[in-house]
């Protein structure tokens, strides 16, 4: 059974057959419906470019998060969702580009 996705969630690639993109991150563009098996057109955050891919071959990066923060959950008063378009965030926990922990941006 396939997780719900949407336009807009952030989503990871997996099993792919071109194995150097497993694991790249990008957002759902779009769910193309087919005659075989649903595709999912996804703007990769590494590179900008869409790419479209097979709905078994993107896994959300939200459940994935949920999953593997259950032990935080308190400490975030168990609020985990996805992000949506229009959310707004606070970019924080960056070790490279730390000029940009502290800033507002809106998804």
């Amino acid at each position: 059974h396939l997780e719900s996705l949407e336009p807009g969630d952030l989503v990871q690639l997996v099993e792919l057959r071109m194995t150097e993109l497993n694991g790249e991150q990008g957002y759902i563009l779009r769910l193309v419906p087919g005659h075989k098996e649903e595709r999912v057109e996804v703007k990769m955050l590494s590179t900008g470019k869409m790419l479209s891919v097979k709905r078994s071959n993107v896994r959300s990066v939200a459940n994935a998060l949920r999953s593997s923060q259950r032990s935080q959950r308190s400490q975030h008063n168990g609020l985990t969702r996805a992000l949506r378009r229009g959310d707004e965030v606070v970019v924080q926990g960056l070790t490279k580009a730390v000029e940009y922990n502290g800033q507002r941006a809106r998804v």
